[in-house]
């Protein structure tokens, strides 16, 4: 299994309570580059994102 087939099973999360819009936003772009399976990210961010 190369690099990519191992980041398209995997999670991106950043889940602290202190996380800020542009720590999430940062997050999301780095998830979308890397093609992750999924983003997991504090609830109270989930409809901006």
């Amino acid at each position: 299994m190369n690099i990519r087939e191992t980041l398209s099973k995997v999670d991106h999360t950043l889940l602290n309570v202190d996380s800020t819009w542009e720590q999430i936003k940062e997050l999301c772009e780095d998830a979308m580059r890397y093609e992750t399976a999924s983003v997991c990210i504090p609830p109270s961010f989930v409809k901006r994102a």
